[in-house]
């Protein structure tokens, strides 16, 4: 109530739907994650038909698992999409406590989104080791890492790491690009 004695209106957000009528929000960055998601399983499938049909007698080429990735990933995709646009949101874990999740850290994402650009256009030119470590390095200053020395070391130790395992453990050959020779 009022000084006057009417009624105090409620503030937009804390006043209830009209009757007959639920106001359903839609959360939109949830939304763009599962359309997101939804195309990176549709590229995967789209790649993994693609690769060549298999010649062995088990009839299980190299495109078989990436589809079974794929199928799954969109089948997440869109429980999540339907989940979003029902009115349903993702409540953050108990750990998430001190974080502000209105807010968005746009600096960071987009850190990331050019580290994977980087790792997308660099590979082939330097060589999965050079590329790996900044694509590190850069990762892990986006999610807040300022050590950047150990930072760096860490990111070259598992670039070579990864290197090494990959080529002489499973046989599966990274480029090695300006470091041919040396690896």
């Amino acid at each position: 109530m009022t000084a006057d004695g009417g009624a105090h209106a409620a503030p937009p957000e804390t006043r209830p739907a009209p009757a007959g009528r639920a106001r359903r929000r839609i959360v939109w960055g949830e939304l763009v994650l599962g359309l997101a998601v939804l195309g990176l399983g549709v590229v995967v499938l789209l790649d993994a038909r693609s690769m060549p049909a298999s010649t062995s007698a088990s009839g299980i080429g190299a495109g078989f698992f990436p589809t079974i990735v794929a199928v799954f990933t969109m089948a997440v995709a869109l429980a999540l999409i339907v989940h979003v646009l029902l009115g349903g949101r993702g409540d953050p874990d108990e750990g998430e406590g001190d974080i502000d999740l209105a807010v968005l850290h746009v600096r960071g994402a987009l850190i990331v989104l050019a580290a994977i650009a980087w790792y997308a256009l660099a590979l082939e030119r330097l060589g999965y080791v050079p590329t790996a470590l900044v694509t590190f390095w850069a990762i892990a200053y986006a999610l807040g890492a300022r050590r950047y020395v150990r930072d760096f070391l860490i990111a070259a130790v598992l670039a070579v790491v990864i290197y090494v395992g990959f080529t002489q453990g499973l046989s599966i050959r990274l480029p090695a690009g300006v470091l041919e020779g040396v690896l």
